[in-house]
Formats: structure tokens, sequence, C-alpha cells
């Protein structure tokens, strides 16, 4: 499970590179003050146009989804991403 942020669009072209510094830039600061205020480390990886955040406990997703109160718009665009599990093949 982790924590997905909409770094940009697929649509937006013009200038893409400075839309997805600053919004990496705001994301990490909202997770950081975030992460401070409740004691709570976290992991990120940058893949294609979203930022993913994994922390340790499962529990702490729900957690996550209850206290985290951004403070720009661009750290607001998020969503709770569960992976399918690749079925198990019948013998």
């Amino acid at each position: 499970m982790y924590v997905e942020f909409q770094l940009t669009t697929k649509d937006d072209n013009h200038n893409r590179t400075v839309r997805t510094e600053l919004a990496h830039f705001l994301i990490n600061r909202d997770l950081h003050a975030w992460s401070d205020r409740y004691d709570i480390p976290y992991k990120t990886k940058v893949h294609k146009l979203t930022k993913r955040v994994m922390f340790d406990n499962i529990e702490t997703y729900s957690f996550f989804a209850l206290t985290f109160e951004p403070t720009s718009y661009t750290a607001t665009r998020w969503s709770l991403i569960e992976p399918m599990s690749r079925p198990k093949s019948i013998d």
C-alpha cells in the first residue's frame, strides 16, 4: 500500500519540468510538516508523474488520511493505492 500524489497531469506539456519541481517541493514541505508533527517516518519514490509515499505500519495509512492537512493545493491531489496481488495459479 502507498499514498500517491499527482505531480502534474499528462496533458500539461507547457513548463512541465518547472511545475513538477514546484509540486515536488510543496508536497515535500507538507509531508515533512506532518511527519514532524506526529513523529512518523516515511519513504518516498517518484514514479512517472507521481510521488509515492510508503509507511512501515499499515495502520499509518488510515491515520495519514485522517490527519494530513496540506497547505498547498498541489498536496491535496493524493489517493491511497493498494496494488492488486497477483492471482495464484491453480494446479
